[in-house]
């Protein structure tokens, strides 16, 4: 009976020391403190990495047990802090995960001075379901707060490195001072750049395509920066970081590019200007089948880059290789051979290198253009180009040389042929001349060349003939009036 009593009693020991301990652990947290030093960094570069840290009464490394929340702030409004150094993001609020007792994050500031930053850190309730950056401030319990300063812009200046921090309250601190060289007040530092940086920006763009930006950092003695930080801001409220990358515009105007460069303390800014056209491409004109083409023209002012641009018939794709320009106003034909697609009239698009459509093809872009493409033919017919039923251009083979020939030649066998007056040449000639503009245009058989040669026959032997006749003696009537003429009658 006793042993039964001593196990009864041992078990609610063991779940009261259970239920406490969260309890007592949470209370062991009593500040949080910025353990990494003040930084002096040049003006919109990245800091090196700021850590806070949970610390029990004694200044020791203390774990949190729940889930905790830090705000952070600064007292410059050009400051902005991330949690990653390469993967630049805004935040403003960091969770501190349950069971870790530090945080690290990164500043950067476009504001000379010196700078006070401040972080407020809170236990989350277990029943709040919310991240720390959608958990509205105005709701947070009391919890932590600690300072500490950094300067921008300005280097080989001594500071106060002391950082401070609070009990957990609703009350901050008062930042402590700045001192230089031992003299009250502040004094303006002078910025000498230490590297430079050059943006290599196009000065065209189409709207709706990625345009390439690179950049490159050197130091005083022009040596390239191998491990510089680059930040892209494109002026359309697009950002990007890294040495070379790509940014799409999606409406024309003319954009002002900025390219900042950081390496250690010292960084440098570029800038530069991009125009973005509206694209004015059109599939002006195709033919289908394996000796088909798709022709691209650029009725645009200014060339346009067609590099990893995508031609798309139904589900069948080609993407245009990189290099590959059109100029203003001008065409590409795009040959079957080589695309390995087959156009047709209702499916045939061209697409931006993300895949979005461009330009679908339509009948009335063929009759639009000025020129279009005649598509080389194999075999040594002429060809004319003859508008399809459906919008497309298609071949048709005009008359063959040999038939056209076979006008001309009778005609001027005949002619030579015939030793007549030179009215009746001129007669036959033109007829000649009649019957051949008949025969360019009549494609129906061999009968009206017959029916021609035959018809300038006849007229050759009726002036023959018409030659050979023998002159009419006149009659005695006629003579006697003649002799009559001659003679005057006196009375």
């Amino acid at each position: 009976m006793k042993l039964w009593r001593i196990c009864l009693v041992a078990a609610a020991l063991g779940m009261s020391f259970a239920v406490s301990q969260p309890v007592f652990a949470a209370a062991e947290v009593q500040k949080f403190v910025f353990v990494s030093p003040p930084q002096t960094i040049s003006l919109g570069a990245v800091s090196e990495q700021i850590t806070i840290q949970a610390q029990d009464s004694a200044g020791s490394e203390s774990k949190v047990l729940s889930t905790a929340c830090a705000a952070l702030s600064s007292s410059s409004s050009g400051g902005e802090f991330s949690s990653s150094a390469t993967d630049w993001s805004l935040v403003s609020a960091l969770t501190i995960a349950k069971n870790s007792a530090n945080r690290n994050f990164y500043y950067t500031d476009r504001a000379v001075g010196t700078h006070t930053l401040n972080a407020k850190v809170v236990l989350r309730p277990e029943g709040e379901s919310r991240s720390c950056a959608s958990w509205p401030r105005e709701e947070w319990p009391s919890g932590w707060e600690t300072e500490q300063r950094i300067t921008i812009g300005a280097s080989g200046a001594s500071y106060d490195t002391s950082s401070s921090s609070s009990s957990p309250s609703n009350t901050v601190s008062a930042p402590a001072t700045a001192s230089q060289g031992g003299n009250s007040g502040s004094t303006a530092a002078e910025y000498k750049p230490q590297i430079y940086v050059s943006a290599f920006v196009p000065e065209r763009s189409v709207a709706g395509a990625p345009a390439l930006f690179d950049a490159e950092a050197v130091g005083l003695k022009k040596e390239p920066l191998l491990h510089a930080r680059y930040v892209w801001s494109f002026g359309d409220g697009g950002s990007a970081e890294g040495k070379k990358v790509y940014h799409t515009y999606h409406y024309p105007a003319s954009y002002t590019v900025l390219v900042s460069a950081s390496s250690g303390e010292w960084s440098a800014t570029d800038r530069r200007e991009i125009v973005i056209d509206a694209p004015e491409l059109v599939i002006a004109n195709l033919q289908e089948g394996t000796g088909g083409f798709i022709e691209v023209r650029n009725n645009g002012a200014h060339d346009v880059d067609l590099s990893f641009w995508i031609l798309k018939v139904a589900s069948s794709t080609f993407v245009i290789p990189n290099g590959t320009i059109v100029g203003a106003k001008k065409a590409i034909p795009f040959p079957a051979q080589i695309t390995g697609l087959l156009a047709g009239a209702e499916n045939t698009a061209l697409l931006y290198p993300n895949g979005n459509v461009t330009v679908l093809y339509k009948a009335q872009h063929a009759a639009e253009t000025e020129a279009p493409f005649q598509a080389p033919v194999a075999a040594p017919v002429p060809t004319t180009p003859e508008k399809a039923t459906s919008g497309t251009s298609v071949m048709k083979s005009s008359a063959p040389p040999a038939q056209k020939a076979a006008v001309s030649a009778p005609d001027a066998a005949i002619i030579s042929a015939s030793s007549i007056s030179s009215e009746q040449s001129s007669q036959a000639r033109q007829s000649a001349e009649l019957l051949g503009a008949a025969g360019k245009t009549d494609t129906r058989g061999m009968l009206p060349w017959l029916l021609g040669v035959v018809l300038l026959l006849f007229i050759a032997v009726g002036g023959y003939l018409a030659l050979l006749r023998p002159p009419q003696e006149p009659s005695a009537a006629e003579k006697l009036q003649k002799e009559a003429a001659e003679y005057d009658l006196v009375e």
